[in-house]
């Protein structure tokens, strides 16, 4: 254990180190007996050729990351995977099973040792990509209510504990003039070829990339000063002749001054709103949504809880779907609880989707706990502080808590216990409540927004 932490300090520093302190338990004699272990991603870069003439779509990864222990590196990638290196060394890929949950990795069948390594990988990006009359469009769209719905559906990337560096090369061939969207750094590289740099605070669930033909998009950019002074470039755009760009800017203007007000300064360097259909409610992403009207504010709010304060995996995304959840029911305080308990935050440590009892359950948790501190300013005050203390980090059930006792100076262990871990005899409950902000999107549905 003691050389586990010196090897964590002496190659990534403190910070990184909490990363992989917070990856879920290695899996044991998983792949020919030998143990599949959980790594620290340091930098990714993706570089992506998709040709309308051939309609095919490549990608060559190559992600510098680290092991602290001996086994096979775990990561995450749902397409096809058609070459894969280690350190320049042809190595084979195939999928592991979760022992105690429902999804699945991909690993190495290669042993490695503690230390750096590079990672490279060629796949064919089956997913996120539609080719028709128009030309071709592409984008990467999150979502936390389906298994392997993260960045890992498009691009081999590793789980939601670790933030780490990203740079997409996107080049197109045989298309028309093109419009790109996405909350990194956009550079043009030439005719129908960009980069777009992400910040290293970024998780799987944290990319947004929109590009698509340049044909009847209506748009409207202004730049939205926040609170501490920053100009922050803001754009809402759509494809729908169902959508009127200047409600939706309107209501963007308006929900961002209430956030402000609320938690604080936007905590991203871009605001980027994609309005579609009035049924389709939204998607959240660092600093960017996917969102019809009725949803923005809900959808605006995960910009602070959910893509700032991030959850570390699928145990801890009740809380940023309880808070959004709270926030669309105006705050509502209840003295009482609405249910008997539950286990929205005591799933498998490999669970990768956010229980769906937050949306009413776990909502109505934080309405009490509102009652409670009723007397010493009320939850929303300190929500504004663990937003401001944790912000572009990942937390834990435990970690939201922790602060709260400590920041209160009340104790909330019990409540926690019974209606978020379940007590000793979980109350497991049916994840049926379907929360309109969030509808789970077919296939079909996700390439009709491309």
């Amino acid at each position: 254990m003691l050389n586990k932490i010196l090897l964590t300090f002496l190659i990534l520093g403190s910070a990184h180190a909490a990363d992989i302190d917070s990856a879920p338990p290695s899996i044991g004699k998983s792949v020919r007996g030998k143990n599949a272990v959980f790594v620290d991603f340091k930098k990714a870069t993706y570089n992506i050729t998709i040709n309308k003439a051939s309609k095919k779509a490549y990608a060559k990864s190559v992600i510098e990351f680290t092991s602290f222990d001996t086994g096979t590196p775990i990561f995450d990638l749902v397409s096809s995977i058609v070459k894969a290196k280690i350190d320049g060394v042809e190595v084979d890929i195939q999928a592991i099973k979760a022992p105690t949950w429902k999804t699945s990795f991909k690993t190495t069948k290669s042993v490695i040792s503690p230390g750096n390594h590079t990672l490279e990988i060629e796949h064919n990006l089956s997913n996120g990509v539609k080719f028709d009359y128009s030309g071709v469009s592409v984008g990467f769209f999150m979502s936390d209510l389906g298994d392997r719905n993260f960045l890992e559906k498009y691009l081999p990337t590793n789980l939601e504990y670790d933030h780490y560096k990203m740079n997409i090369v996107l080049n197109f061939t045989n298309t028309t003039s093109r419009l790109v969207q996405a909350n990194g750094t956009v550079k043009s590289l030439g005719k129908n070829s960009w980069e777009i740099d992400y910040p290293a605070y970024f998780t799987t669930s944290s990319v947004y990339l929109h590009s698509f033909p340049d044909l009847g998009i209506r748009k409207l950019e202004w730049v939205h000063t926040a609170s501490d002074g920053r100009k922050i470039p803001a754009t809402v755009y759509t494809k729908s002749s169902r959508v009127r760009p200047d409600n939706f800017k309107r209501n963007t203007i308006k929900y961002l001054k209430e956030l402000d007000r609320d938690y604080g300064p936007f905590p991203h360097n871009k605001i980027i709103v994609y309005g579609v259909g009035p049924m389709n409610g939204g998607m959240e992403h660092c600093g960017a949504t996917i969102t019809s009207e009725r949803a923005l504010g809900h959808e605006l709010t995960h910009s602070y809880f959910a893509r700032s304060v991030m959850p570390k995996n699928g145990n801890s995304g009740w809380v940023d779907e309880a808070i959004a959840s709270w926030r669309d029911s105006r705050y509502k305080r209840l003295s009482s609880t609405t249910f008997a308990g539950s286990n929205m935050g005591k799933h498998s440590p490999y669970r990768r989707t956010t229980d769906k009892k937050a949306y009413k359950q776990g909502r109505d948790f934080l309405a009490h706990l509102d009652y409670l501190l009723r007397n010493k300013k009320g939850l929303r005050y300190y929500l504004n502080e663990f937003h401001q203390r944790f912000q572009h980090s990942s937390v834990s059930t435990k970690d939201f808590a922790d602060f709260l006792k400590f920041q209160s100076g009340e104790n909330f262990d019990k409540l926690f216990e019974k209606y978020i871990w379940g007590g000793t005899s979980p109350i497991l409950g049916l994840e049926d409540f379907s929360n309109p902000n969030h509808p789970k999107l077919s296939e079909a549905q996700l390439k009709a927004l491309l």
